[in-house]
């Protein structure tokens, strides 16, 4: 009879990391022995076990004590050696991420893997990173990878890609006169035509509610078109009314609320994300302001647990599936070294819903 031998718990550590290795989850330079630890789930002695078993296999060239190891062999940018190893540069963190944007990159990395290559998502996330050009670039450097997708960079962060030798591709925060390969979903015509509805419905008292980083340090296209169509209906606006500032917090963002209803309430709101949608739904409820008779409703992007409330709110939609299949097709070039730069965005639709009707008549 032969005996079935159980192999040690360092000995399938080895396993896992030389699999990472070998598919080009790991390239360059291998994260510490403490962070290793962290994120196998196993102690930081055998880590450092498996470690010594993979320098023996020349796998892993140690560089000195207290430093990391190299990967012998690896990350030479010679992609005939196996799958593209792709960093996606998130905005935000994945919980901090609205419900849709976090569909888009679960699809997404289900669909790099699936086409063969190595998917990541950043730790330190761009606003975590402060948007600072230097932070960025040093976090590049350190995780090495053969190409990024940079979730809805900031202006500046795409020109810094934009002039990069290695091959990157916005996903959303586009810039036209950038060279830089780039795919989202064009809004802006579905986002005009919400707001039409609501000048034909009577209303003037309109706020737009939106994070700062689309306010400052100049207006964002999405804020310019709104002034402008206002200025087109000769309706008086004003930036602290209309678009207002607030602090970025769930206490920040009631005191807003409660300053616009005190004086001169909004007889209608544009909201830019889902989360701040729920909120206002809270705060008009708690004071006894009734959708869409007293105050009409519309979210910029949506969440398919919206559709439980009555009434429906108005909001934009899209499908995701080509934003998705864009990237991997541009990752298809990247691998056969004819990457893109292309801009290629997907159109979005207005949905009426049920939160709006005519101006209310105090």
């Amino acid at each position: 009879m032969s005996v079935v031998r159980r192999q040690s718990l360092p000995k399938l550590t080895a396993e896992v990391l030389r699999d990472g290795l070998l598919t080009g989850r790991w390239v360059g330079t291998l994260p510490g022995e403490i962070k290793l630890a962290q994120e196998l789930g196993v102690g930081r002695n055998t880590v450092h076990a498996a470690l010594r078993l993979l320098e023996a296999e020349g796998l892993l060239d140690k560089q000195g004590l207290g430093r990391s190891r190299k990967v012998a062999g690896l990350g030479s940018g010679d992609k005939s050696r196996g799958p593209l190893r792709v960093g996606v540069l998130l905005h935000e963190r994945m919980v901090d991420e609205n419900p849709g944007m976090q569909g888009i990159l679960a699809k997404l990395q289900h669909e790099i893997e699936h086409a063969g290559h190595v998917c990541f998502f950043s730790e330190p996330c761009q606003a975590g990173l402060r948007h600072n050009i230097r932070r960025i670039a040093k976090y590049q450097a350190e995780m090495q990878a053969d190409a990024w997708v940079v979730v809805a960079p900031r202006p500046e962060v795409v020109e810094w890609f934009a002039a990069q030798p290695f091959p990157a591709i916005a996903l959303g925060g586009s810039n036209p006169d950038v060279n830089l390969a780039s795919t989202g979903t064009l809004a802006s015509p579905a986002r005009a035509e919400a707001l039409r509805r609501l000048l034909a419905l009577g209303h003037t008292r309109i706020v737009m509610i939106c994070l700062s980083r689309l306010r400052q340090p100049v207006p964002s296209p999405y804020v310019s078109r709104f002034t402008a169509e206002l200025d087109a209906h000769h309706i008086s606006w004003s930036y602290r009314y209309n678009v207002p500032e607030w602090e970025e917090t769930p206490a920040g963002f009631r005191a807003l609320l409660t300053r616009l209803f005190a004086v001169s309430a909004p007889t209608a709101l544009i909201i830019d994300e889902t989360p701040r949608l729920v909120a206002v739904l809270s705060f008009l409820a708690e004071h006894g302001w009734r959708v869409p008779e007293q105050v009409s409703l519309f979210v910029a992007q949506w969440d398919s647990s919206l559709a439980w409330g009555h009434p429906p709110i108005a909001h934009v939609t899209w499908d995701d599936t080509p934003l998705v299949r864009r990237v991997v097709r541009w990752l298809a070039a990247v691998a056969n070294g004819h990457p893109d730069r292309k801009t290629v965005l997907f159109p979005a639709e207005f949905v009426p819903g049920g939160s709006m009707a005519p101006v209310w008549k105090e």
